[in-house]
């Protein structure tokens, strides 16, 4: 039976560690599983994210990437966020991705760290999110995965949901935030060049 792991985010950019993501998921759930990865909306990095706009890469050059990226590693892109199919709610993206490939909900997973896990409570729709689907969370800054989830509102409720994916290997290295900051112009960089080294990951 086919699983659905779905990767949300800025992308901005694509990373090494965004890989991992996608490449722990698929070990996790084993062949016959489907790796999706959707960028958000700019507004969403203008508005919840509180960035800067010259610190935003271009929805064209975020998509650009992952285009030229995820095949490579056998992963989909949904661009259903960005071209405004949907909300942008994650709940409200993962209920239309399960009509789409036609996956039932307990065979969804959201890849998510365990950062999120705190503020889950307050993501629209939250319960029935959490009651409704499962979820793959990488542990980051040598976080208790376990004490997090018994103590964080409404997800002990559903810790049931919830699968360690273990920690991402120099995650913190590589960054989205350290590599733009390493780029004085974001606009005018080589972002082609930029995804040859992400195909050579592996």
């Amino acid at each position: 039976m086919e699983q659905l792991a779905v990767i949300t985010g800025t992308f901005n950019p694509l990373t090494k560690a965004h890989i991992s993501m996608g490449l722990l998921a698929g070990k996790k759930l084993g062949g016959d599983s489907r790796i999706v990865y959707v960028p958000s909306r700019h507004d969403f990095l203008t508005g919840w994210k509180e960035m800067p706009d010259n610190d935003i890469l271009s929805d064209k050059t975020r998509i650009s990437l992952l285009e030229t990226v995820l095949p490579h590693y056998g992963f989909t892109l949904e661009t259903c966020e960005t071209d405004g199919t949907v909300t942008g709610y994650t709940y409200d993206t993962l209920c239309y991705l399960c009509e789409k490939y036609r996956i039932s909900r307990k065979n969804c997973f959201y890849v998510c760290g365990s950062d999120k896990l705190p503020e889950l409570y307050r993501w629209k729709y939250a319960e029935a999110f959490l009651s409704g689907f499962s979820f793959l969370v990488f542990s980051r800054n040598e976080d208790d995965l376990q004490a997090l989830l018994a103590s964080s509102p409404l997800v002990s409720d559903y810790t049931s949901h919830f699968i360690s994916l273990g920690a991402i290997p120099h995650m913190e290295e590589v960054s989205a935030t350290r590599i733009r900051a390493a780029i004085p112009d974001l606009a005018g960089y080589d972002w082609n060049s930029y995804a040859e080294t992400l195909l050579r990951f592996l």
